[in-house]
């Protein structure tokens, strides 16, 4: 019983993410407006549109959202991966924490993939 509740949350792991980042950019929407910009929060509205869309048809069970997360996390992963060894910017603003904080953030993408795939089954890779 337990097992099964357990890849209840990994499925839905990350559309609950996805959801989450809707709302940081709606956030940052609201402090940019404060700040006197208008550019920049107009393409933060835009991106937190698309997350929040995303996350709630993947919470739905839409086939093609939970794609899009699963595959856009992948690439995510990847960029995380190849930044650890060719960055130049990142290394700057970390300075010696930038080995820290990129494979932390790399190692939970990868374990929320995993079990993103593994509670949902019908996404297939290739």
């Amino acid at each position: 019983m337990l097992t099964k509740s357990f890849n209840s949350y990994w499925a839905v792991s990350l559309d609950a993410l996805c959801l989450l980042l809707s709302g940081a950019h709606i956030f940052a929407v609201l402090v940019s407006f404060y700040q006197g910009h208008y550019i920049i929060p107009s393409v933060l509205c835009a991106s937190a549109t698309l997350l929040y869309i995303t996350g709630k048809a993947g919470l739905a069970g839409q086939l093609w959202a939970k794609k899009i997360l699963f595959i856009a996390t992948v690439l995510i992963c990847l960029h995380l991966f190849f930044s650890l060894f060719h960055a130049a910017t990142p290394r700057l603003y970390f300075g010696e924490y930038f080995y820290p904080v990129y494979s932390s953030v790399l190692a939970i993408l990868l374990v929320l993939l995993l079990g993103y795939k593994r509670g949902n089954p019908q996404i297939k890779f290739l």
